[in-house]
């Protein structure tokens, strides 16, 4: 019983402790990233260029569907000439 007392007060204050490296890191990362200065041309070209990296992800995950499609559409065609041979 001691035991199972001992270990559950040793994982809360491991929790605990994890939750607070948590926290630190995120506030130092919010407050590096709100210590750079950033004009706001810096920032137009960053979002542009996060629209762009967007727009070309989504242009060829559609690619690579029409290219599945088309591969799983050939395997469904008989072509015209076997037909006719037979």
């Amino acid at each position: 019983m001691e035991i199972k007392a001992l270990r559950t007060k040793l994982v809360r204050y491991l929790y605990e402790q994890v939750c607070q490296l948590k926290e630190n890191f995120i506030l130092k990362r919010w407050i590096f990233k709100s210590s750079e200065k950033t004009s706001k041309k810096q920032k137009l070209g960053l979002f542009k260029r996060q629209k762009y990296q967007k727009d070309r992800a989504i242009y060829y995950h559609q690619k690579k569907e029409e290219q599945s499609f088309d591969k799983q559409r050939k395997l469904y065609i008989i072509p015209t000439k076997e037909i006719q041979n037979k």
